[in-house]
């Protein structure tokens, strides 16, 4: 008769060994870097815009920019909404999943992302959100409980290709 109804999914514990905090922390510094050097041509043309005082290299910053900061979102919050790794987060084993152990989707990334910042800065700037998995049995941070979401240790990967199976979408 029990073989009748579908089995349960799996529990938190049995998706994989949760990351590490070292893991999670590295793999913020190296999505941080490569949004900084995406933004790097924005910050000098804006820059030597406003020294100069010209209104079309000014524009070209903003847009560029906007550009770079597009190429952020679209790496980081489609490749943990799509595979649950952003370039950082492949190059430290890092994956994020949802309670059956699948992607989060697009829109659970934004929400997930939405929830950290508020969950980081609710008590004066202090990351408090992050830094719950440090005390917490399952470790997990405070946007990972609130979202029933898991960030397991899996094995590393390359940051290129930004999306493996090449589609963003």
């Amino acid at each position: 008769m029990t073989d009748q109804f579908p089995p349960a999914p799996p529990t938190m514990g049995s998706l994989g060994p949760p990351a590490t905090f070292g893991q999670r922390l590295v793999a913020v510094i190296i999505d941080s870097i490569i949004g900084f050097v995406l933004l790097i041509p924005a910050i000098i043309i804006f820059t030597i815009g406003g020294a100069a005082e010209s209104g079309i290299l000014m524009a070209l910053g903003g847009l560029l920019y906007l550009v770079g900061f597009l190429a952020l979102f679209y790496m980081i919050i489609g490749g943990v909404g799509k595979t649950g790794q952003s370039p950082g987060k492949r190059m430290q084993g890092v994956k994020v999943v949802d309670s059956n152990g699948g992607p989060i989707g697009i829109g659970g990334a934004i929400i997930r992302y939405i929830v950290q910042q508020v969950s980081n800065t609710i008590a004066c700037g202090l990351p408090i959100g992050s830094l719950w998995m440090l005390w917490d049995a399952e470790k997990k941070t405070l946007y990972d409980k609130i979202l029933n979401n898991q960030a397991i240790s899996v094995p590393k990967g390359s940051a290129m290709p930004i999306f493996p199976d090449g589609k963003p979408f």
